[in-house]
């Protein structure tokens, strides 16, 4: 790192590019990370009142980002082949229900299984075209593509945080 960047270390794809990580590992994180949104982005609305159409923009725009970082992610080593895996969620929480999520019918449990134990006929969950390699991740990687809370099917689950407004002012 340069010099006044060394909190960088922290973060996990400069762990990971910088091959400081040499276990395998499997991210679960959600691309709306409630913690993230309303302290890093510093979205007003986020946990205070429903955000409206604007503020959702720029959640969205920053769900994308967040996937397009992890695909820099795993584009390393690790990913390709195979060693390193994720399941990232669109539910609005931090303190994520894991057992709770599902992408494509395949849950959080079955997939860092499949990852574990390296199952070759797992069920797979293609990641293309969300900044993921497709053919090297689809196996180990599972980005759920809808936006905030599944497209609104997860919205007010005790799982995940509605802060979407309904009637849009």
């Amino acid at each position: 790192q340069r010099p006044g960047e060394a909190w960088k270390c922290f973060l996990a794809p400069t762990l990971v590019q910088g091959g400081f990580i040499k276990t395998p590992i499997f991210l679960t994180n959600s691309k709306y990370d409630a913690f993230q949104l309303s302290s890093i982005l510093k979205e007003p609305c986020c946990g205070n009142y429903p955000c409206n159409t604007t503020e959702v923009s720029r959640l969205d725009a920053y769900a994308t980002d967040f996937v397009s970082e992890i695909g820099r992610v795993a584009k390393t080593a690790g990913y390709v082949s195979g060693k390193n895996g994720a399941f990232i969620t669109s539910c609005v929480c931090h303190n994520c229900d894991w057992g709770a999520f599902s992408i494509n019918n395949v849950t959080t449990r079955d997939a860092m299984l499949a990852w574990y134990n390296r199952s070759a006929g797992a069920a797979a969950v293609s990641a293309g075209g969300q900044g993921f390699p497709a053919a090297e991740a689809a196996e180990h990687v599972h980005v759920d593509a809808r936006k905030m809370n599944g497209g609104g099917a997860l919205a007010h689950t005790p799982t995940c945080a509605d802060w979407l407004h309904h009637d849009d002012e």
